[in-house]
This record gives structure tokens, sequence and C-alpha cells, in this order.
């Protein structure tokens, strides 16, 4: 596999890394990252993020990765939140230090190892984050923007 991406890498160096083509899905690049990793991926709609700070949250568990994405209507920010959810998986934020903020209340029956939410841009892992998340949108093909089957593609 070569080296670890960056958030500064270019859309056709992490799409070698991922093993993917220009014009997939954001999908894909879920189905990829979750191969890269060995452990699936779940992405779910959560409303209890509607009207917090966070508007993602990646829990990482020993045996898969949960994504949960705030309820919109747009299939673009839709996207972007959950494709940062991604790069900081492939950034191996999980191996940081666990983030100094606690995840939301209504999260807090689930067992975690690593928990990574978004509140905010203000840190450097949250810019590389979503520098590279804006990355990897660059390899999703207008045609395949929909996310509507994220839930039935990871469980």
């Amino acid at each position: 596999m070569g080296r670890s991406i960056t958030a500064t890498d270019s859309a056709p160096r992490i799409a070698r890394y991922l093993g993917l083509l220009a014009g997939v899905s954001a999908a894909d690049i879920v189905k990829a990252t979750s191969k890269l990793r060995g452990r699936p991926i779940v992405v779910r709609e959560s409303e209890h993020l509607n009207g917090t700070d966070a508007c993602g949250v990646w829990f990482a568990h020993a045996d898969e990765d949960r994504i949960f994405h705030a309820a919109t209507p747009y299939e673009s920010y839709r996207q972007q939140i959950v494709l940062h959810e991604i790069a900081h998986m492939l950034l191996g934020h999980d191996k940081l230090p666990p983030v100094e903020t606690q995840a939301p209340d209504f999260f807090s029956d689930l067992p975690l190892d690593r928990v990574r939410w978004r509140a905010s841009f203000r840190d450097g892992v949250e810019a590389d984050a979503e520098r590279l998340a804006y990355t990897l949108a660059k390899l999703v093909s207008p045609r395949q923007r929909s996310l509507s089957g994220f839930a039935q593609a990871f469980e």
C-alpha cells in the first residue's frame, strides 16, 4: 500500500491509495476505507445531532466503525459530513489521544473505544480532516452523489 496519506495529498494519489478510480460514489469510498481498515463501517443518520454543535460523530469500536450524521435533506451536506469522518479514519486519528470533550449525552450508552466528533474546525486535526474530505469529494462523480444506500451497504 505504500506510505499513508496526508491531508494535502492529491485526489489521484488518494484514489490510488484506496484502489479507486475517479468518478466513484461516496459509498465506494466508505467501502474502500472499510476494506483498508479490515472492519465494517456503519453509517447512520441521527436526529439527535440536529440542534447540537456536532454535525457528525465517529465511534471507533474494536470490531467496527460507526459514523452518525445529522439529519439533513441535502445529499451534498450529508456526503461532506460522512467523508469528513472517513478522512479522520484515513489519517489515523483514532491513534491520537482521546478528545478532551465528551460525545453528546445521547450516545453515552454505547461502549466506546475511541470517539471522534466534530463540533469545530478550529484545531489542526479537524482542519486536516476537512481538507482531506474536500479532496475525497473530488473523486465522487456528480452522477454518484446520492448516499441513500449507506444504511443498507454497510450493515
